[in-house]
């Protein structure tokens, strides 16, 4: 007897078959993303405002404003101008003056407000990645808000510390996509703004040896970061480079703070963080934490099989069929 077969719908899932999540809009995704950028840099704008009402917030501005007026006039870097530091920001002061002029710190600390901003997103963009999107804007919040911790001369100057930020993270957000020539890149723009921008290398490494690709990722990393310093060097001359660089700073290893010293900035430091992160309490309420609640219940029902077809048509399908 021929059977006829009667299309009844979709067919049921196996049990126990949890459907795909939708993918969210590219346009959703940006739009998120233009949002944290706005106001982390509004939030940069805000936490740095009080960095242009003086002249020098730290001697390093003045002996790097100097740094740059020398360069200008013809002086070599490591030869006529000198200093315990990588030469990337007496670099960028001695740019700065000459598209503002002598008096072109203004400037400097207009891309201290930049570097501080990028350093917020580039925080925001890991912290999504790992925890969500939950996570982006109130990581992006900690880490601008953080700098106002510092004592004001630290907090305001534009110098090393504040330009090293961006490529430091940078690092580490090229290195969570395993694209490590890259990260190894923001490794050395680091290292070449201030010393301790090796940093990264350390939990680059240990991601890369828990990872498959080992050799391949790490002569990568090793490229991105010995490339841009040998052509450093190169230019400025091997040896005052590396002096200067990475052998010059032993008397800061020689003369630690005392003990008490050391408790007090550490009091300081933590009281002003605790101040403000004080700020960041208006973000609790976007924690997921009713989302976390609610996703064991999501995922059962997610996984539960599906109802049986409607008897009636079950039973004209089996008439048809016989």
């Amino acid at each position: 007897m021929a059977h006829v077969a009667v299309e009844t719908g979709h067919r049921p899932k196996p049990a126990g078959t949890t459907p795909p999540r939708a993918a969210p809009a590219a346009g959703g995704g940006r739009a998120v993303l233009v949002r944290q950028m706005v106001l982390l840099s509004l939030l940069a704008l805000l936490v740095r405002a009080p960095s242009f009402g003086r002249p020098f917030w730290s001697p390093d501005e003045g002996y790097l404003g100097t740094e740059a007026v020398l360069l200008r006039a013809g002086g070599t870097m490591y030869g006529d101008v000198v200093d315990r530091k990588p030469p990337l920001v007496p670099w960028l002061y001695e740019a700065c003056f000459a598209l503002a002029g002598p008096h072109g710190l203004w400037l400097v600390r207009v891309l201290a407000v930049g570097a501080l901003a990028l350093t917020g997103i580039l925080v925001a963009r890991l912290a999504t990645r790992w925890w969500g999107h939950w996570a982006g804007l109130p990581a992006g919040v900690l880490t601008v808000a953080a700098t106002a911790a510092l004592p004001a001369p630290d907090a305001m100057a534009a110098t090393f510390e504040v330009f090293l930020l961006p490529a430091t993270v940078a690092a580490m957000h090229f290195g969570a996509r395993r694209r490590y020539l890259l990260a190894g890149l923001a490794v050395a723009v680091a290292t070449l703004t201030k010393q301790v921008g090796l940093a990264p290398l350390l939990p680059l490494a240990v991601q890369i040896l828990a990872g498959r690709r080992r050799t391949r990722e790490a002569a990568a990393l090793v490229a991105g970061t010995v490339a841009p310093l040998a052509l450093c060097a190169l230019i400025l001359g091997v040896r005052p480079f590396t002096f200067w660089v990475f052998f010059s700073s032993g008397s800061y290893a020689s003369s630690p703070p005392g003990p008490a010293e050391a408790a007090g900035r550490a009091g300081n430091a933590l009281l002003c963080l605790l101040t403000a992160f004080a700020l960041t309490l208006l973000l609790v309420p976007r924690l997921p934490w009713r989302n976390a609640l609610r996703r064991p219940a999501d995922r059962t029902r997610a996984t539960a099989p599906p109802p049986p077809r409607d008897a009636a048509r079950r039973d004209a399908s089996r008439a048809l069929a016989g």
